[in-house]
């Protein structure tokens, strides 16, 4: 290795580990802040609201962004790109910006380029327009996903590196983006209400055909395909993008003999047989497909294993496997992603056409997705995991009592969920998305235990491979034969179920903490009363010191993690990937000790992240994610937090679903991938081991499809403006502006137009979004964005008695209500439309009447257009106003302004104040002038904007931008404003999320 090459070596691993003490630092910072406010560290079970003083606080905000920003730079440095990128393909705002990308072929327009283009020279390679196309851009490289060198300038990292056209993983972003969110994701609230579609497992009363249904009626994804060519081969492409796991990597392949065969059923076009044929040439392979994929399979053949075709090491077998068999006596036959495409009897009739080929030696490896959602069954010694199929299993584990033993070793470390919540996330997305596409789903380990004995099948071993994982069949002695028909009879036969590459018993976590102190007792309890103290489950029970030791354990985790990470990357790699460098991922990128080491890397930085954020962060994250947003959409249609509102232990599912007329098998997949993202919980009762302190160790769940309210669930309660909010995002913005934004960019009219009646949401609503609003939700909704409220940053308790200030354009009141309540020495006005005017006036009625009652407070219309609001007032203010309009319109009602203005009277302006990620703020002074305090650029070596951490004003730019051809505006656009309305800039007022800019007349 050479000297250059040590030091990015170096450097790279001194950047990891200034992650790792900036994560801890920022942790502790934020419990500082909650504890500081509130007197201790919240909990995710909570079932309250946040304090309000706590989430405004200016310390736990900054703390906050720079949680969030080196968590999410740390998963981005050490995850394979694989789940970097389909994890942000899940998100409706990064994934509508991925299509951008991917359908513009970006990353080929920039191959070649290592310094970058800037994007004037890209829009003229794409004709898209530029300014536009920066914005798209920016935020992609805000999560690492192309990298911007310098002000509007864009390059490939690793993660673009890996979507130009000619890669599966770009097939498979266009599959999500373009066969699964527009058409399905979005309908899932639709569906699920719908009498017809609701219950009905008919693939052609899906959510994805009910979003085709008026150009084809009744027509099942599949069938949708075969008229579709183009669409069905990129496709095809896309299902060979998914390597994680690979089976060669688990399953003893290069043990085999020479001379086995190998068929692969359903196996597409080649995406698992070309590696297992150039690593195996002892191997006889047999791919087997419909008539037309197996053409295609020749073709990748040609292309990437030539020397299997020219020594007949394999053979293309066309197959229907629900009418055929596969070809005889093969000595292993293998299926992926096949059996969760199909319901019950479907998937037992393909099994059986398989059972019948096989001879006595025979095996059948079946690939899914493992996962370990799971519940402790208090009348039997299994512990189950919560449904997934073929493709993903759901796995079943040892039951925690004393003696038992647990061979399977993979159970997330406590405090994690025992699935590793987001680390263990993508079979649970992968079970809603086969539910949205073929009201299909996938199975658990007993389930395809269940679908085997009835196809003849005899359950053999299972092969956790972390990702999809592998069930292994062998033939009955007969068709019919009595078989095990549970995982607990297959314990009892004495059957290998966990077998991962003959791992040595060991004592499951409760034993050894038990073991490491004695004195300590696991105590069992009944009926609520199952934690070590005998109460139930309960905010109260856990301590600020516990609740303390519990984040700090998630710390260390996330550095022990990362650490066996990076010890992993430099062993089979050399050397720690760079996200600057555009070069594809080695092949240790599926070793499974890197797979076991990010999943719990991103589990345990998503529960911090969690832990300490203000429930909104979480949720307005949570927003722009296309399937969860979609899941969010049911729980806030359905007023489902409000049904468990008066019930701390939960509701079963079929409770909830009598309440809300969902169905509850459906259902209770939805509100899953919720709580594997600490958004509601299940579980009725939970048990501690005793070993530990509560707050240390893992709630398991004694009744399964059960759920509860916690802290983030409660603040969707249809009361609550958040809840609001959230159906904006998802009826509203997703549906109808961000599933549009590449084919409005494209268009030749809309695409440069910046009139507010021609822009994303135009396009797809066929209106303007103003007259579409349902205005009263849309104006609660706005009264739910409180971060960085005003009056924690500006010092309005140091303005004089009797001082006035005007709400201009304040809504009903969501700014003002706070101030009138906290200050009652001023004078205030709300300014806005009369019909707003009026919500105002009944919020102040319902909620702050004493400033009715002392005349505190006026009532005054206006149309800040044409009118200037009342004079000479010592403070003006506007909220998120000037991102909703042109630059024209902005100097036109800033000019009203002015007109009434003293010269003692400020204009504030709070909006989201966009930083860019390549100039330091020092320059950023120089050009705003001397009086700019509080702007600060990130730690290294975040972006200097605090990339994921401070992603939201640039997400909000996007928005404005689908949603009305607005935007948000960096501190030099709104000091040209107000310049251009004779306003001259004073101060700038850092309020980390929207930020103020004071303003007075010339």
């Amino acid at each position: 290795m050479s000297d250059t090459d040590t030091n990015f070596q170096n450097q790279r691993r001194t950047d990891i580990t200034s992650l790792i003490r900036l994560i801890s630092s920022a942790a502790n910072d934020a419990m500082h802040s909650w504890e500081q406010e509130t007197g201790g560290i919240p909990s995710l079970d909570d079932s309250v609201p946040d304090s309000a003083r706590a989430v405004s606080s200016p310390d736990l905000l900054r703390a906050v962004r720079l949680l969030e920003g080196a968590c999410g730079q740390l998963c981005a440095a050490l995850s394979p790109t694989f789940i970097s990128v389909v994890n942000r393909a899940w998100a409706p705002l990064d994934a509508a910006c991925l299509r951008v990308a991917v359908d513009a072929k970006i990353p080929d327009v920039l191959e070649g380029h290592p310094h970058g283009l800037h994007v004037s020279a890209i829009a003229k390679q794409t004709a898209l327009p530029a300014e536009k196309l920066a914005r798209t851009l920016r935020v992609l490289s805000m999560k690492h996903c192309f990298r911007e060198v310098a002000k509007d300038t864009f390059a490939n990292n690793r993660l673009s590196h890996a979507l130009r056209s000619q890669l599966p993983l770009t097939d498979l972003v266009w599959t999500f983006e373009n066969i699964c969110n527009p058409p399905a994701w979005t309908h899932l609230s639709e569906t699920l209400a719908d009498s017809a579609y609701g219950p009905s497992d008919d693939l052609a009363k899906s959510a994805f055909s009910w979003g085709v249904r008026e150009k084809m009626p009744d027509t099942p994804l599949f069938k949708y395909l075969a008229t579709r060519p183009e669409e069905s081969e990129r496709f095809g492409k896309a299902m060979t993008a998914w390597q994680l796991g690979g089976v060669q990597e688990f399953y003893p392949i290069a043990d085999l003999p020479e001379n086995t065969t190998w068929c692969d059923i359903g196996g597409g076009m080649g995406g698992v047989l070309i590696p297992v044929a150039n690593r195996n040439p002892q191997l006889r392979l047999t791919l087997q497909d419909q008539p037309h994929v197996v053409e295609e399979a020749k073709n990748n053949f040609a292309k990437e294993c030539p020397d299997a075709l020219k020594e007949n090491r394999v053979s293309f077998v066309p197959i229907n496997f629900f009418t055929e068999s596969p070809v005889p006596n093969q000595d292993i036959y293998y299926m992926r992603m096949i059996i969760h495409d199909w319901p019950d009897a479907a998937s037992v009739d393909i099994l059986t056409n398989v059972r019948k080929a096989m001879k006595p030696s025979s095996r059948l490896l079946v690939r899914a997705y493992s996962s370990s959602t799971q519940y402790f069954s208090s009348r039997s010694k299994i512990l189950h995991a919560v449904a997934s199929t073929d493709d993903y299993v759901l796995i079943s584990s040892v039951a925690a009592s004393e003696g038992a033993l647990e061979t399977r070793g993979d159970v997330a470390p406590s405090p994690l969920l025992p699935n590793y919540g987001t680390g263990g996330a993508r079979p649970f997305y992968m079970d809603v998305n086969m539910m949205c596409m073929l009201n299909a789903k996938e199975r658990s380990l007993d389930d395809m235990i269940e679908l085997g004995t009835k196809a003849g099948l005899v359950f053999v071993k299972f092969w956790d491979c972390v990702e999809m994982s592998i069930v292994e069949f062998k033939a009955a002695n007969a068709l019919g034969a009595q078989q095990p028909q549970s995982t607990q009879q297959v314990l009892s036969h004495g059957a290998h179920l966990w077998g991962v590459s003959q791992r040595p018993t060991r004592a499951p976590a409760y034993l050894l903490r038990k073991l490491a102190n004695p004195r300590r007792k696991l105590t069992h309890h009944t009926a609520g009363s199952l934690c070590p103290t005998g109460a139930p489950l309960d905010a109260e029970t856990l301590d600020p010191a516990q609740r303390k030791d519990g984040v700090h354990t998630l710390l260390k985790l996330i550095a022990s993690s990362a650490n066996d990470a990076v010890a992993l990357w430099e062993q089979e790699a050399g050397s720690i990937p760079s996200l600057d460098e555009a070069k594809p991922d080695s092949t240790c990128a599926s070793h499974p000790d890197l797979l076991r080491s990010v999943r719990i890397l991103e589990g345990a930085c998503f529960q911090l992240c969690s832990t300490l954020s203000p429930t909104f962060i979480t949720l307005f994250m949570k927003g722009f994610a296309p399937l969860d947003a979609a899941c969010l959409r049911v729980a806030v249609e359905a007023k489902i937090p409000g049904i468990l509102e008066n019930n701390p232990g939960g509701l079963r599912v079929a409770e909830i679903a009598m309440k809300t007329g969902l169905p509850a098998n459906k259902l209770s997949r939805v509100l899953r991938v919720l709580s594997l993202k600490h958004c509601f919980r299940e579980g009725q009762f939970v048990f501690f081991y005793a070993a530990l302190p509560p707050a240390l160790t893992r709630p398991m769940t004694v009744s399964k499809d059960t759920f509860a309210n916690n802290r983030l669930s409660i603040a969707l309660h249809s009361s609550a403006p958040l809840a609001d909010l959230i159906h904006f995002f998802d009826s509203v913005c997703t549906p109808l502006a961000w599933n549009n934004l590449y084919d409005a960019l494209m268009d030749p009219a809309n695409g440069p137009s910046e009139e507010p009646t021609v822009c994303a949401f135009s396009w797809g609503a066929k209106d303007t979004v103003f007259g579409h609003l349902q205005k009263h939700r849309f104006g609660r909704a706005m009264t739910a964005i409180q971060l960085g409220a005003v009056h924690d940053f500006y010092p309005i308790g140091s303005l004089p008695p009797n001082a006035t200030w005007c709400d201009v354009g304040g809504g009903v009141g969501g700014v003002l209500l706070p101030i009138a309540q906290a200050y009652p020495h001023l004078r205030l006005t709300l300014q806005d439309q009369p019909h707003v005017i009026e919500e105002g006036k009944k919020h102040f009625e319902q909620t702050c009447p004493a400033a009715l009652q002392d005349n505190r407070i006026s009532f005054v219309p206006l149309d800040f257009f044409k009118e200037s609001p009342v004079p000479e007032q010592d403070i003006y203010y506007m909220r998120m106003i000037v991102h909703d309009w042109p630059d024209a319109a902005c100097i036109q009602f800033l000019t009203n302004i002015r007109r009434v203005m003293k010269p003692t009277s400020r204009l504030l302006i709070q909006e989201y104040v966009l930083t860019d990620s390549v100039t330091e703020s020092t320059s950023r002074t120089d050009k705003a002038g001397p009086n700019l305090p509080g702007v600060v650029d990130a730690p290294k070596p975040l972006l200097r904007n605090y990339g994921a951490g401070g992603i939201r004003p640039f997400l909000m730019d996007l928005n404005m931008m689908t949603l009305n051809n607005a935007r948000e505006r960096s501190l030099e656009d709104i000091i040209h404003l107000g310049h251009s309305a004779g306003l001259e800039f004073v101060k700038f007022w850092d309020c980390v999320e929207m930020s103020i800019v004071e303003l007075k007349a010339a």
